[in-house]
């Protein structure tokens, strides 16, 4: 009984052994993989790309709130185009918190703002905007220049009745 239950054991070692040889490719191969790719390739910024914030608060004319909270987004997207810290930081509830998004500022991206993708109020003072953003970047290790990606926008409304930004996913 005990012979028949370790060679049950040593089948299945042995199994398992090959399953993982066979997904795991040699390791001298993995480097040389590595090694033929060029280092240090640098993307082009593309000529025909205009940085801008293509959104505008009239557009939405016909929601007040809605029109409140492009208001208030719109002076931090277009902070990030003219690279404006200090305007960014005072458009956040907690200018301490801008901070940690300073990193959108690398002098190798541009950023055009296109449209409000989704407008999901959370609570009265709660909302969060999904921002449509297309960019061009030079950074190192970039085949491509030109990229599109949506970042969500989380704002509350203070005290004062204007939406500041909390967050950016």
């Amino acid at each position: 009984m005990k012979i028949r239950y370790f060679a049950m054991f040593i089948a299945a070692a042995v199994g398992l052994l090959l399953v993982g040889c066979a997904t795991n490719p040699p390791q001298d191969k993995a480097k040389d993989n590595v090694v033929s790719q060029p280092e240090n390739k640098k993307a082009q910024f593309d000529p025909n790309f205009t940085p801008a914030v293509l959104i505008h608060p009239d557009d939405y004319k016909d929601d007040k709130e809605k029109q409140s909270i492009a208001n208030g987004l719109v002076i931090t997207l277009q902070a990030l185009i003219d690279r404006d810290k200090d305007k960014f930081d005072a458009n956040f509830v907690d200018p301490k918190k801008a901070a940690t998004y300073h990193y959108l500022f690398d002098p190798d991206v541009q950023y055009r703002f296109e449209s409000f993708e989704n407008i999901q109020f959370k609570s009265p003072t709660n909302v969060h905007v999904t921002v449509k953003c297309r960019g061009n970047t030079i950074a190192e290790g970039v085949e491509q220049a030109l990229f599109t990606r949506n970042a969500t926008y989380f704002l509350e409304k203070n005290k004062e009745g204007q939406w500041k930004v909390t967050d950016i996913d």
